[in-house]
């Protein structure tokens, strides 16, 4: 069956463009052992798969537009791009019912300029080593669902089949941030780049690095990975959270807040509007705001943040430096931004220690404190999100630490 989230855009086409992902028929996974994939040969191999099937679809085009059944073929027009204003999420419904929230991530995303695509296994199987790669990732100890958490790594290899590019959680909200001006533009010169910390909520980087990730993944001792964080499992995001400790990644918090802790209007000290990616994690979306409906939730704060931003002044953007400066900021460039971030992590810091927010807390609040509109009209500022520490929050961050204690788990973001 197809795809009904549309495909990769060809760069030459509208942002609004859709087109058609054919999915391929399902291969079963057999373990193997064998030498781990090196990007050397990951290129041509890639150029071989699809040049094969571009000519199959040759011969199966009659046949498939007779029956109207999908085609079972993909050529490299339909999955290679270059395009940097693609912003790419990966799902596999593992029957949780999250189709919903991935059809509101592509409309919310349209609407900030990005052209979305969903990928899916469909993808992965494109890469030369995903079978093998497959095998080993559905070794790894989790107290996850295993499809869940295989789908974590596979998405990797989805991503280099590609060609690289921005990445996002199918939970992450972006209010008002555009892609790059010239659609040719990727933080850190295209380095693996994770954009919350080690949190895989946002990801930017070239096919090789994706790929060089994925190989990290299937090479590195996973008893060095579970040592270094005390725990009994392993995720895509604990090796990130290892390979950030090891210098293997670079990591910045782009997603610096959450949506219930900006001003409003959300602006700066300068009167600027902040930049805004939310991900509406579990716990942020129950816990913080108190909503069970996802969808929902992204909507109306999307919705409600766009009209209230508007008494702020825009954003620079004309050039990749503006931009970078403007959306990307690495640590340590925008003192207001890294504000925002101290307080919400000395908030969290039951969950997640932060050994200075005794001295940093107060001083990071009254920078907040200076927030003000375009006109220079003080803006309503929300010491901790708005948060009073209910029995509910206060019950879940003592059971999260204690089951992380009792199964040796590590708590995802909140």
């Amino acid at each position: 069956m197809g795809s009904r989230y549309g495909a990769i855009p060809r760069e030459d086409e509208a942002r609004s463009a859709s087109v058609a992902v054919p999915v391929s028929d399902p291969a079963e996974c057999e373990g193997k052992s064998a030498v781990s994939y090196r990007t050397a040969s990951f290129r041509p191999g890639v150029l071989v798969i699809l040049a094969t099937l571009a000519f199959s679809a040759v011969v199966t085009t009659a046949v498939s537009a007779a029956s109207r059944s999908p085609s079972v073929t993909l050529s490299q027009a339909d999955v290679f791009s270059n395009d940097r204003c693609i912003v790419y999420t990966y799902f596999e419904d593992q029957g949780m019912g999250h189709e919903a929230t991935v059809d509101t991530w592509q409309n919310i995303w349209r609407a900030a300029g990005w052209k979305p695509v969903v990928l899916s296994e469909d993808h992965a199987r494109l890469h030369p080593d995903y079978e093998e790669m497959k095998a080993r990732f559905s070794e790894f100890p989790t107290t996850n669902p295993e499809g869940y958490e295989v789908a974590c790594y596979l998405r990797y290899l989805a991503m280099a089949v590609v060609g690289g590019g921005f990445m996002s959680d199918y939970d992450v909200a972006n209010v008002n941030v555009p892609p790059p001006p010239r659609c040719d533009w990727l933080p850190n010169e295209g380095r693996m780049t994770s954009h919350e910390d080690y949190t895989p909520a946002v990801l930017s980087g070239s096919g090789e690095e994706y790929d060089r990730v994925a190989r990290l993944f299937y090479d590195t001792d996973i008893e060095l990975v579970m040592a270094s964080d005390d725990t009994k499992m392993v995720s895509d995001m604990l090796f990130l959270e290892y390979f950030r400790d090891t210098g293997a990644i670079w990591t910045t918090h782009a997603l610096f807040t959450f949506a219930n802790w900006v001003s409003d209007p959300p602006c700066d000290d300068a009167g600027v509007e902040l930049p805004m990616l939310f991900h509406f994690s579990y716990s942020n979306t129950h816990y913080e705001l108190g909503a069970d409906d996802k969808p929902s939730a992204m909507n109306a704060f999307v919705s409600a943040l766009n009209e209230t931003r508007r008494k702020c002044s825009p954003l620079a953007r004309d050039s990749d430096a503006e931009y970078e400066a403007s959306y990307f900021a690495p640590p340590g460039t925008n003192a207001f931004r890294e504000a925002h971030f101290k307080h919400r992590q000395c908030f969290l810091e039951t969950m997640y220690p932060q050994p200075d927010c005794a001295e940093t807390d107060a001083p990071a609040f009254e920078l907040l404190s200076n927030a003000r509109d375009a006109d220079g009209n003080p803006a309503t500022v929300r010491k901790r999100g708005g948060h009073k520490k209910s029995d509910t929050w206060a019950k879940h961050v003592n059971a999260s630490a204690s089951t992380c204690v009792t199964n040796g788990c590590k708590q995802g973001t909140v």
